[in-house]
């Protein structure tokens, strides 16, 4: 029991940690608000962007994000021109056309998890961090009621 509950102890401080230190390596989670990358990544799902991918570096399939008219847009590359990169949503009928240069390139997704975007939604964030820490107080609590022995004899 005392090995489950150091595992689970590694396992939810490395959660914490990663979220608060992401931004400081260039990890930032996004909140998925639309349809158009369904049904791979659905509304409300939490992508994660290496915002220090390389640009010269991306190929046709990776998901990217890239701002549009002042809004982060999370799309598939179709292809890459001389002139800056063509991306699509899955879930749409036509191409952005050109719509991704350096300039407004955000970065290169590498993750998501599907219907989590709500706790992770502006000042919510650190709410989820809380709850998780309360969840691990409340597991660990357990955890450690149940690993001591029972007591012979005695009533409940």
């Amino acid at each position: 029991m005392k090995a489950a509950k150091l595992i689970l102890n590694i396992i939810i401080w490395i959660f914490l940690l990663g979220i608060l230190a992401a931004p400081l390596v260039g990890i930032r989670p996004y909140v998925v608000r639309s349809g158009s990358m369904e049904p791979e990544i659905k509304t409300g799902s939490v992508v994660f962007v290496n915002e220090r991918a390389d640009y010269n570096e991306l190929d046709p399939g990776d998901i990217i994000v890239f701002e549009n008219g002042g809004t982060k847009v999370t799309h598939r590359i179709l292809s890459i021109q001389a002139d800056g990169i063509e991306t699509k949503g899955d879930n749409n009928n036509t191409t952005d056309g050109i719509t991704t240069t350096k300039n407004n390139f955000t970065g290169k997704v590498f993750y998501w998890i599907p219907g989590i975007g709500f706790l992770l939604d502006g000042k919510r964030k650190w709410l989820f961090a809380a709850a998780v820490f309360l969840i691990y107080l409340v597991v660990s609590g357990i955890a450690e009621g149940r690993s001591e022995p029972a007591e012979e004899g005695g009533k409940c």
